[in-house]
């Protein structure tokens, strides 16, 4: 840390601290694991309900 300077300081921290960059990204972990269970819960979702329509679809022509 001995090569910090004042402006180095104010050009950077943005990017330190919380923009883009790894720092902002590990700080989302949160949101990212929501979005993560809501996309596999519609999916889940979905797929029940394709299967219970295919099921129906069979019956009728039985």
């Amino acid at each position: 840390m001995d090569i910090r300077s004042n402006d180095r300081d104010l050009a950077h921290y943005y990017y330190d601290f919380g923009g883009e960059s790894s720092n902002s990204r590990k700080s989302n972990w949160l949101f990212r694991k929501l979005i993560k269970l809501m996309a596999w819960s519609i999916f889940i979702i979905f797929l029940i309900w394709f299967a219970k329509e295919s099921y129906h679809g069979l019956i009728i022509y039985d």
